[in-house]
């Protein structure tokens, strides 16, 4: 009998400010298993989306100074048929402003920064299994 191997959990995870992008990898990767898969602003993004199809995108609502960028970015992406039903957990420094906006994307949450590294990944896990907030 063949034994199965698991893939590893794959995360795009968009950031435009390095310190918390590298935190945000490298804890996911070392403590939790995932693959985690870095952009620092939407082109990048998008050029890791041309060859993969990530389980989770993990991403900074705001990067520069248009605030709705990211979210109008994420959906366009649910547009596409092969990343529409992709989870996504947003972050951001403007909460109360962003909130309602997000809470309209199907299979989304969104966290407030600052936040803890165990806040991060229960929202993940719970948006990975499926799970509404």
């Amino acid at each position: 009998m063949e034994k199965k191997i698991d893939r590893k959990k794959q995360i795009l995870l968009l950031e435009d400010d390095r310190y918390p992008r590298l935190l945000l990898a490298e804890g996911l990767e070392e403590y939790y298993g995932y693959k985690v898969v870095r952009a620092q602003n939407i082109q990048e993004a998008e050029e890791q989306l041309a060859s993969m199809t990530p389980d989770l995108l993990l991403l900074d609502c705001v990067l520069g100074n248009n605030r709705f960028q990211v979210i109008e970015w994420a959906e366009k992406v649910r547009r596409r048929s092969e990343l529409s039903k992709v989870p996504i957990l947003f972050v951001t420094a403007y909460y109360r402003e962003m909130e309602e906006r997000v809470r309209e994307i199907e299979n989304s949450d969104i966290l407030a920064k600052p936040f803890t590294f165990e806040d991060v990944t229960q929202k993940l896990q719970r948006l990975l299994a499926g799970k509404r907030r």
